[in-house]
């Protein structure tokens, strides 16, 4: 996931952390979450393949997923940063979690 996307468009609300202590909570009164704090969270993966593929097989091994959504165009993102982020996970990512 491109960071600055992240830093120009922050989430708004940390919905885990509302599932786990639900308050009345003025959604707007939240400060947004920085791209650090997503990948903290194990909400967002950005980064090399190799820093990608460590992150889905620890998350794969902690949640026992069996399937992978993920969004690699959105945001701010050229079209040339988007095919390049496709282009590495499709030939870099995809071809070692056939084994998971």
């Amino acid at each position: 996931m491109a960071r600055n996307f992240l830093d120009q468009n922050p989430p708004r609300v940390d919905w885990d952390k509302l599932r786990q202590e639900p308050t009345a909570v003025d959604l707007e009164a939240i400060p947004p979450a920085s791209a650090e704090e997503w990948e903290k969270d194990g909400m967002a993966i950005a980064g090399t393949p190799d820093k990608v593929l460590a992150e889905i097989e620890s998350q794969t091994g902690e949640l026992g997923i069996n399937y992978l959504l993920t969004y690699l165009f959105f945001g701010n993102l050229t079209l040339e940063q988007a095919m390049r982020s496709l282009k590495l996970f499709s030939t870099e990512i995809m071809p070692k979690l056939e084994k998971l």
